[in-house]
């Protein structure tokens, strides 16, 4: 995913900005797998429920 991430939008300007995004892209993932839908997941992430 990430090397699909640096041909569409150039890279990242930041390490920070790579990192941030392989963090929740994983979070993504790993909710995906257990069945959790991907917005709603991130959603309560937000609000402090994950």
């Amino acid at each position: 995913m990430i090397k699909t991430k640096t041909k569409v939008s150039g890279g990242f300007r930041a390490l920070h900005g790579a990192q941030t995004f392989l963090a929740i892209r994983g979070y993504i993932s790993t909710v995906r797998q257990n069945g959790v839908r991907a917005a709603r997941a991130l959603q309560d992430a937000l609000l402090g429920n994950p």
